[in-house]
């Protein structure tokens, strides 16, 4: 197929146009092709013909050396080591995040988890069984009473959020140091105690606890739900 260009335009836009088509056609055109008796003509048809085509081809020779060929690999290169250090830096942002997160997390956990155990270390324990025969008065870390009746049976654990006391059987009298901090628990099998300073005694009986308040205030919360046919 021939190619068809132009020689009539003057305008020099036309020019360079018709000249980097011809470049683009003759350059890979065979040596026999009827296209150079046309290349040939347009070419002498006006001076500016040949001035622009020879403009392109310097270009394009300057734009294929070596030197240029490797500038231009360079700046490829650096553009896609640009890129890719920053998706580094982009993934590095992300996964430093993630990590702080998780650090802060496992963190939070492991400190309510320190907490709770700290909380659930006892500061002071004592068991007192007494027989039949025998009733004690014993003064607490933190200055409350228990008197143990005879015939009975409890253990005292003081905790940093809470003193506790279980008693199994018999009665026992309480007079309690004030702590807003630490509740006073009492528990028998039946019934759980709580105050915060008070006097009273509890009897904790076969079917039944019986709590007497001397003076002060507790809140009695039953561990079982009564029978109606007792």
């Amino acid at each position: 197929m021939s190619a068809q260009f132009s020689a009539q335009s003057k305008a020099p836009s036309n020019i360079s146009e018709t000249a980097a088509r011809w470049y683009l056609h003759m350059r890979d055109a065979a040596v026999d092709a009827p296209e150079h008796s046309q290349f040939e003509a347009w070419l002498m048809a006006n001076p500016m013909h040949q001035a622009e085509y020879e403009s392109i081809t310097e270009t394009m020779k300057t734009l294929s050396s070596n030197e240029q060929l490797a500038t231009l690999a360079n700046a490829l290169e650096q553009k896609k080591s640009q890129n890719k250090l920053a998706r580094q830096h982009k993934v590095k942002k992300a996964m430093s995040a993630t990590f702080a997160t998780l650090v802060l997390g496992f963190g939070a956990l492991f400190s309510a988890q320190q907490y709770q155990h700290w909380q659930a270390t006892p500061t002071m324990q004592m068991a007192a069984n007494n027989p039949v025969d025998s009733i004690t008065t014993q003064t607490l870390d933190d200055g409350s009473q228990v008197t143990l009746s005879a015939n009975s049976e409890m253990q005292v654990v003081y905790y940093r959020h809470q003193r506790h006391v279980q008693l199994a059987k018999g009665e026992a009298i309480f007079e309690v140091a004030k702590d807003p901090n630490r509740p006073f628990v009492v528990e028998t099998n039946m019934a759980k105690i709580t105050v915060l300073g008070t006097h009273f005694a509890v009897n904790q009986f076969s079917q039944f606890v019986r709590i007497s308040v001397d003076h002060g205030r507790v809140q009695v919360e039953a561990k079982f739900p009564s029978n109606p046919q007792d």
